[in-house]
């Protein structure tokens, strides 16, 4: 009855406009079906008319909305970060943006119903996000793991346009690749003992390691052309050592120090003076100046040292004689391996490979050509693919060219640098030469009782080293850098003009 009661009002009312019924339980019930258009009102002193009122003006910008890797990379069920960025155009006290996430499977939309909200600071607004399973792509991605996945999500502001982010591909991380590539003066010619100056790098792995805890690691190892022992076997070598330092696994360094290894490449005294170079670590070194290889007084003095202080601060039993037996040599590579911030977890496991022959690179960071000497560190999200066959690659293999195709992001630590001996023309040392050495990078400095002197923070080119003693000159050598290999210089009988 009230229905049509309705109506008959309706009827006698004929100068008001007639609109479509709704009923009361009608979903448009409180809405006018069709908008009212603009017309005057008469029955007052002045017309009026009727203007739609004004849509607001944004208050706010926002732009380039961007997915951020988490600590466990983008996997999902873990959080990753979203952000977007925040320009305001007028005052506004509203800060909030939300971001509603989003799966893309197949060409079908799942709103994944996760909505977060960020404070804008310093213009962005940034939170964290849960990439939690689109419910029609996870039995796909159980029967087959590299089955893809699109997410995205839009940012909203109360006062802005909203924006849709570009499409997170999961599981995109099977294919890609990070480094750390070791460049530069990090072992000696024919040798691959691993030199102080490289445990600043070994931290930069193990800092990389940790964003990427899952990641597998795999090492490759390559040998320098102007290097006597040039092959593969030391390539290998080298990444072997890397790796066991990385572990913490000092029988592998012990056994360079054993009869059985080549005179050229076996460890002995020099080694012990570079170790004892840096320890204590925190406290002044036991053993100071170039490491010559030579047992002095000096060296003998500062393995004793050592054997003290082990005995002491450690609890340790080692004789104090001064002199590297097994027992001291252990202590001293535990010690040198035990160095904070440089070994790995222990559910990670490296591999080490090396490479025979030249294989491209791109430049390291300061614009030097990454030469064939270097080692390199990948950390592949999921596993090493291509997985090495054989702890070798022939020239020309193709394991390496892919591995270096899946690299998104390479950090490089760089330590250029030359040792050199000064000798005489009957083959003796110079001791406490001046010498010189001329090039891109130019540098003066003493050499030791021993005749060595070394040179650090070269760029590479071509260079001149000479020097003079007692007023004579010693003869001048030519060397291209990047090269290790030791550079001997022969006096001459001809004196200097301050000499005469």
């Amino acid at each position: 009855m009230w229905r049509n009661h309705n109506r008959l009002q309706c009827k006698k009312r004929r100068k008001i406009v007639a609109q479509e019924w709704h009923d009361i339980n009608d979903p448009g019930f409180f809405k006018i079906a069709k908008p009212l258009k603009e017309q005057a009102v008469k029955g007052f002193a002045t017309d009026a008319i009727l203007i739609p009122k004004d849509k607001n003006e944004d208050e706010v910008r926002l732009s380039d909305p961007e997915f951020v890797e988490g600590e466990e990379g983008f996997e999902f069920n873990k959080k990753c970060g979203v952000k977007v960025k925040v320009e305001y155009l007028k005052e506004t006290f509203r800060k909030k943006v939300s971001f509603a996430l989003f799966s893309d499977y197949k060409g079908e939309i799942q709103d994944m119903r996760h909505e977060v909200v960020g404070d804008e600071q310093d213009g962005v607004a940034q939170a964290e996000v849960t990439l939690y399973y689109n419910d029609a792509h996870y039995p796909d991605y159980y029967s087959d793991p590299s089955t893809a996945v699109d997410y995205f999500f839009k940012a909203t502001h109360p006062s802005a346009k909203e924006v849709e982010s570009p499409r997170l591909t999961m599981p995109h991380a099977e294919d890609i690749a990070k480094r750390v590539r070791l460049v530069g003066m990090l072992f000696d010619a024919n040798k691959c003992f691993l030199l102080p100056q490289a445990l600043p790098g070994i931290k930069t792995i193990i800092d990389m390691h940790e964003k990427e805890p899952k990641a597998e690691v795999l090492i490759v190892g390559h040998a320098g052309g102007d290097e006597d022992l040039s092959g593969a076997d030391i390539a290998f070598d080298r990444a072997q050592i890397l790796g066991a330092y990385l572990k913490s696994k000092p029988n592998v360094w012990l056994n360079w120090f054993g009869p059985d290894k080549s005179p050229r490449s076996r460890w002995g005294t020099r080694e012990i003076q570079l170790m004892l170079s840096i320890l204590p670590e925190g406290g002044t070194p036991l053993y100071e100046g170039y490491a010559s290889g030579i047992t002095d007084e000096k060296t003998t003095g500062a393995i004793r040292g050592f054997q003290e202080y082990m005995n002491k601060e450690k609890g340790a039993s080692l004789p104090t004689d001064g002199k590297a037996d097994f027992e001291t040599r252990k202590a001293l590579v535990e010690a040198y391996m035990g160095i904070k911030d440089t070994t790995l977890g222990e559910d990670v496991t490296p591999v080490a490979h090396g490479c025979e022959g030249s294989f491209e690179d791109t430049k390291t960071e300061s614009g030097v050509a990454a030469d064939d000497r270097r080692l390199e560190v990948f950390f592949f999200k999921k596993a090493i693919d291509p997985r090495p066959e054989a702890t070798i690659s022939s020239e020309g293999a193709a394991d390496y060219p892919k591995w270096l195709s899946k690299v998104v992001e390479t950090k490089d630590f760089e330590h250029h640098g030359i040792h050199v001996q000064i000798i005489d023309n009957e083959n003796q040392p110079a001791p406490f030469a001046e010498v010189r050495l001329k090039g891109p990078t130019s540098g003066e400095a003493t050499a030791d009782e021993h005749g060595f002197v070394s040179f650090f923070g070269l760029k590479g080119g071509e260079y001149t080293i000479s020097s003079e003693k007692n007023g004579y000159k010693i003869g001048v050598s030519k060397i291209t850098y990047p090269t290790a290999k030791t550079v001997k210089g022969y006096a001459k009988t001809e004196p200097t003009k301050e000499a005469a």
